[in-house]
């Protein structure tokens, strides 16, 4: 990349005849129909990607252990056991303990 940024002052003040006869560019009308072609390949790619992806003998094997894996480590994540809200001590209680938790 380095060499570029060298080069690229050389290459303007010395333009290349070839480039130079290069013709106009193209009209919106062919860029339309490119962007068209393109967007229509990139979608018939996922289509072919996911039916290869969904026939696999085992997709549905992974996917349950993804998600028990997922479910599993959301409930170790989950916290402390929350007190009774309507019991007073029990709030205080806990309070008092997480504020000395997070002071370790």
């Amino acid at each position: 990349m380095g060499l570029l940024f060298f080069f690229l002052p050389v290459f303007l003040a010395f333009p290349c005849p070839v480039v130079m006869s290069l013709p106009a560019a193209p009209s919106g009308r062919t860029l339309g129909i490119c962007a068209g072609i393109g967007a229509a390949a990139f979608l018939g790619y996922c289509l072919y990607f996911d039916s290869r992806r969904r026939s696999a003998p085992d997709f549905k094997k992974k996917l349950r252990e993804r998600r028990r894996a997922a479910a599993k480590k959301a409930s170790q994540n989950r916290g402390p056991p929350l007190p009774d809200f309507s019991d007073q001590e029990a709030v205080q209680r806990f309070f008092l303990q997480e504020v000395r938790n997070l002071d370790l």
